[in-house]
């Protein structure tokens, strides 16, 4: 009876040895692959949340313009960005829900005051009151967009 545990408990540690040589080196790889995906997975966020911030950055540069005309010397130094369509689908693919929604309410914010900008423009010297609800809700939804991005990158 004592051989014959002595037996077991020998078989067992040699499956166990093997098992560990096998698949200790695949968990391994595994773990490491996850590591590596996660990794590109957060730097690609990050630049995906540079960019909604150009973005955001160009817009509150337009709001400027359109309520004060001296800042129209200003509105040539806006960096270039991807368009809308291009970061709305990198949007889509990265960004949280709220993110995404937060993107979707300024573009429109935006959209409203360039609009009313086009409604307006058959006068010289055209501007829009900084008191104006269009440009109320335009600088609204890029103060919420840069409060969301920031707060997205601090948790990456």
């Amino acid at each position: 009876m004592a051989v014959t545990s002595t037996i077991v408990v020998a078989i067992a540690g040699i499956v166990g040895t093997l098992a560990g040589t096998v698949v200790g080196p695949y968990a391994t790889a595994r773990f490491s692959e996850r590591r590596e995906h996660q990794a590109r997975l957060r730097d690609a966020r990050m630049a995906l949340y540079l960019d909604i911030n150009t973005s955001a950055r160009s817009v509150a540069k337009h709001l400027d313009f359109v309520i004060d005309l001296q800042a129209a010397g200003e509105l040539r130094q806006i960096p270039t960005q991807p368009g809308w369509a291009t970061l709305d689908a990198r949007i889509e693919l990265l960004a949280t829900d709220e993110v995404k929604e937060a993107f979707h309410s300024m573009h429109h914010a935006h959209g409203l005051v360039t609009r009313k900008l086009q409604e307006v423009s058959s006068k010289p010297a055209t501007k829009l009151e900084p008191g104006d609800p269009s440009v109320v809700a335009a600088r609204s939804a890029v103060k919420r967009m840069y409060e969301l991005t920031r707060a997205a990158v601090e948790q990456a």
